[in-house]
């Protein structure tokens, strides 16, 4: 007795194929836009950790400054502004951590090296209250003077924060 053998063929039809192409086509269109804000989102919130980091070293300074003996009213003779730490005690004297700025995530992506976007330079009293940035030279701003309000500002100096220019950074 002669068998015959039936060969079929598993496989997927040409409609099948249209069907989940276009099921899949769909669902990342849907999905790419939801993580294309995350980069910024990210750069968001490094600079505000960083920045939260910043202002926190700054405020442990002036407490142990001020259990010291410094008036932050500055009516002991000693000025107002030796409460709050000067530029170059930032980094060389142990206000931030083995002397590391943090960087500003939005400086790198403005331009700068990577040097200058963990810089601080100094900011005048009209920048401070504006919280003005130009985005060149380092990545934060520091601002202190004598009796004045407010005092002891830092900010990020980076003139991008993924929605284009704003004084303040929204920080």
């Amino acid at each position: 007795m002669e068998r015959t053998k039936k060969r079929t063929h598993r496989g997927f039809t040409l409609i099948e194929l249209v069907i989940v192409i276009t099921i899949l086509a769909i669902l990342a269109a849907v999905a790419i836009p939801a993580f294309q804000n995350l980069t910024t989102q990210a750069r968001n919130a490094g600079t505000n950790g960083a920045l939260g980091g910043l202002r926190s070293a700054l405020a442990v300074y002036r407490a142990n400054a001020i259990s010291a003996g410094c008036d932050p009213a500055g009516t002991t003779g000693l000025a107002a502004t030796d409460c709050w730490p000067r530029l170059v005690d930032i980094t060389s004297n142990s206000v931030m951590e083995n002397n590391i700025v943090p960087a500003n995530p939005w400086a790198v992506t403005a331009g700068m090296t990577a040097a200058e976007s963990s810089g601080i330079e100094a900011a005048t009293s009209a920048q401070a209250a504006a919280r003005t940035v130009d985005g060149t030279g380092a990545g934060w701003r520091y601002y202190i003077a004598d009796n004045a309000t407010p005092n002891g500002i830092i900010y990020a100096n980076s003139t991008s924060n993924g929605g284009g220019t704003a004084t303040e950074n929204t920080f």
